[in-house]
C-alpha cells in the first residue's frame, strides 16, 4: 500500500537558512524513488515561489507544488464558509493573496496572520479587542507562542491569539498546523488515507500533535524545537536523530 510523508520544513529540513544533517539526501531520495510527499509549514512570511527559491538554493530540489501553507488553507476556508468581511493582521502583499472583503462596521472574523512586519501599538490592539467583544470570530494562521530564527527565540502569532481567548472568552479557529483543516487540504492533494501517511516535524504542538489527531504516524525529529522530554509530553509514534532514519519507515 502508498506510504506518504508530510514534512515540516523550519527546524526539521533547514535551520537559520542551511540544510539540517540527511535533508538533502531525503529529499532526494524521495524525488528518485518518486514516493509521495508534501511539505506543510506554519510560515506565512514566504510564498511557495519563494520556499521553492530558498530550498533549492541550499540542494532540497522541491517544486513549489509540493509546498502547502497557511495562507492557501485560509482562502480555501473563506471561500468555503462563504465569509464576506474580515480584518487581516499582517503585511498587505500577504492580504493580496486572499478574496477581498466587504466594507463593514464589525468584521465577521479577525484574522491573525503574522506580527512581525506592521506596527503593532495599543491602538491598534484595543481595536481588535472591541471587534471581538462586538462579535468578530478569531481565526489564525499558527497558535505556536515562539518560533527560532537564526538560533534566537521570538514570539509568534499564537502568543497574541491567546492573549484574546483568554480576553473574550472566545476560542479562536486554527487554520495552520495542528488544525485539521490545513492536514485535510494536503491529504486530498496527496490522495491517500491518514492512516498511510507519515507526519515528521519537531514541533511537538504541530507536527505531532495534529498528526496524531488526524490518524497519522507521526515520528519527531530531535531538531529545531525538540526539547529533551518532548517524546514523553505530545506522545509520537517514533523519534528519530536525524531526518535519514525516516526512510526506515517507509
Amino acid at each position: 500500500m502508498e506510504k506518504g510523508l508530510i514534512i515540516d520544513i523550519e527546524g526539521t529540513l533547514l535551520s537559520s537558512g542551511k540544510p539540517l544533517p540527511g535533508a538533502i539526501e531525503l529529499i532526494n531520495y524521495l524525488n528518485k524513488q518518486n514516493i509521495n510527499y508534501y511539505l506543510v509549514t506554519n510560515t506565512v512570511s514566504k510564498t511557495v515561489e519563494k520556499w521553492e527559491l530558498i530550498l533549492n538554493e541550499i540542494g532540497l530540489k522541491i517544486n513549489k507544488n509540493k509546498i502547502i501553507y497557511p495562507l492557501l488553507a485560509l482562502n480555501d476556508y473563506l471561500n468555503v464558509n462563504n465569509i464576506k468581511t474580515y480584518y487581516f493582521l499582517g503585511p498587505e502583499n500577504m492580504e493580496k493573496v486572499l478574496k477581498k472583503t466587504l466594507e463593514y462596521n464589525i468584521p465577521e472574523y479577525i484574522i491573525f496572520c503574522d506580527f512581525e512586519n506592521i506596527v503593532l501599538d495599543y491602538e491598534l490592539l484595543n481595536k481588535l479587542f472591541q471587534y471581538i467583544n462586538n462579535g468578530a470570530k478569531i481565526i489564525t494562521t499558527s497558535y505556536s507562542d515562539y518560533y527560532i530564527s537564526n538560533n534566537e527565540y521570538k514570539m509568534d502569532t499564537g502568543i497574541f491569539v491567546k492573549m484574546y481567548e483568554i480576553l473574550t472568552n472566545k476560542n479562536a479557529i486554527i487554520i495552520g498546523k495542528p488544525s485539521q483543516i490545513i492536514y485535510s487540504i494536503t491529504l486530498k492533494r496527496m490522495g491517500i488515507e491518514a492512516n498511510n501517511v507519515i507526519s515528521i516535524g519537531d514541533d511537538g504542538l504541530t507536527d505531532i500533535i495534529g498528526g496524531n489527531e488526524m490518524g497519522m504516524e507521526t515520528v519527531m525529529v530531535k531538531t529545531g524545537k525538540y526539547k529533551n522530554g518532548d517524546e514523553e509530553k505530545y506522545k509520537p509514534k517514533k523519534i528519530i536523530n536525524n531526518i535519514m532514519e525516516i526512510i526506515r519507515e517507509i
